[in-house]
């Protein structure tokens, strides 16, 4: 159902915090809409998300894990001293964690180097699936026409330089071509847990993948704006990898 439909189908009962669809008990919400400020026109869809997270029912995504994806929350999780905050004492996972991280850093300040070295960095909004990205000269010119206050709305990242590979890219009503490609993967995984008593991790599995390629000269890569395309992954050793 629409968020607009929630409004008037879903209700929480306050005595127990039960909710309720249509009056039958509502188990597991997923959330597939409501990621943006303008998905929520009134205070009634603000409500009925609070709601929501105030309930006993299970939400995919719920109102942490949403946060955790933002790019300013990423750039705080990359500060010295936050990851040991959520797991104390194990140095070793803390490393092997912090070696998939890249370079994340605030806009607050000005920075000559950024501006000189634009190729060395992607600058991003809080907007995913490829909007919001600024990359090369369209970065510095935005960079110098910004007070600090509209550059603190960004991060700044370095930029990541994966491996170049040949590929088919097949787009709806052309031909295929052979190119140049770079792919990127995401990793699908489930998380149960329980808040009350400290927290209690129930459930957390790796259930799949999702590889989206692109040409390796474009920057701008969404699949639902055209630029990439889904994949799949090809594995082999380390050692037969040509460069």
């Amino acid at each position: 159902m629409s968020i607009k439909e929630t409004t008037q189908r879903l209700c929480l009962n306050e005595s127990d915090y039960i909710m309720y669809a249509d009056g039958r008990k509502v188990a597991l919400i997923h959330m597939a809409y409501g990621y943006l400020p303008e998905h929520f026109p009134s205070e009634k869809e603000w409500n009925i998300r609070y709601d929501m997270e105030r309930s006993k029912t299970i939400l995919s995504p719920n109102i942490r894990l949403s946060l955790s994806g933002t790019k300013k929350i990423q750039q705080v999780l990359a500060k010295p001293g936050v990851i040991e905050r959520f797991l104390p004492g194990q140095t070793e996972k803390i490393a092997l964690l912090r070696s998939t991280f890249t370079g994340l850093w605030g806009l607050e300040e000005d920075n000559d180097e950024i501006r000189a070295c634009p190729k060395k960095y992607v600058m991003k909004a809080q907007l995913g699936a490829g909007k919001g990205n600024y990359f090369d000269d369209q970065m510095a010119n935005m960079l110098s026409r910004m007070s600090v206050k509209e550059r603190g709305a960004y991060i700044l990242q370095q930029k990541i330089w994966p491996v170049v590979a040949k590929n088919y890219m097949k787009r709806p009503f052309e031909k295929p071509t052979l190119e140049d490609i770079v792919s990127e993967v995401g990793i699908y995984g489930t998380f149960i847990g329980n808040q009350e008593n400290g927290g209690k991790v129930l459930w957390n599995r790796v259930e799949g993948y999702l590889v989206r390629s692109k040409a390796h000269n474009v920057n701008q890569g969404g699949v639902s704006e055209g630029g990439g395309v889904v994949d799949s992954l090809i594995l082999f050793p380390e050692n037969e990898l040509k460069y």
